[in-house]
């Protein structure tokens, strides 16, 4: 009876096989690969704010740790030049080719004011994304950057904006 069975799973199997398809990697556009990209890191952030939850930390413990171990490898001599590029380097990263370019609304020798939009809100399908709600992603950003921030001797403000939009002010301390 072994043999009989064994002959035909091995039948089966190798039926299976015989017709299955060549396997091609899929072929994406940049715009593709970017959203993908973008749905990736909002994952893996949504899901580690909810694995710090479940462990007993806040959305603040979380994200400061997250900032104190993002700090230094920031350039601490390009000080507040080094920290507006890089955020606003960041923020246009995140953005995707569909959602609405960042607004420079106020500048100077110190200080930079811009708007954003908060397209990562569109993976928050429900209201969660594993768990996590939008609000304390966007609070998990407020409070990386605002470590990175101090560690750079500037300040880094987050305000909501109409719709989903986030108005940001970095200022040179």
């Amino acid at each position: 009876m072994k043999t009989i069975l064994a002959a035909f799973v091995s039948v089966v199997l190798a039926s299976a096989f015989a017709s299955a398809e060549e396997v091609k990697v899929p072929e994406r556009t940049p715009a593709q690969k970017q959203d993908r990209a973008v749905n990736l890191c909002t994952a893996n952030i949504a899901v580690a704010i909810a694995y710090a939850k479940s462990r007993g930390a806040t959305v603040d413990d979380y994200a400061a740790f997250c900032g104190d171990q993002y700090a230094p490898e920031w350039n601490k001599e390009a000080g507040f030049a080094g920290f507006v590029g890089g955020t606003l380097g960041i923020w246009e990263s995140y953005r995707r080719d569909d959602e609405p370019p960042i607004a420079i609304l106020a500048q100077s020798e110190t200080m930079i004011r811009f708007k954003a939009n908060m397209g990562y809100k569109r993976d928050f399908k429900g209201g969660t994304l594993y768990g996590t709600s939008a609000g304390d992603f966007t609070r998990w950003i407020e409070v990386v950057y605002g470590r990175i921030a101090v560690y750079l001797g500037c300040t880094h403000t987050m305000q909501p904006g109409e719709g989903d939009f986030v108005i940001i002010t970095i200022t040179k301390k």
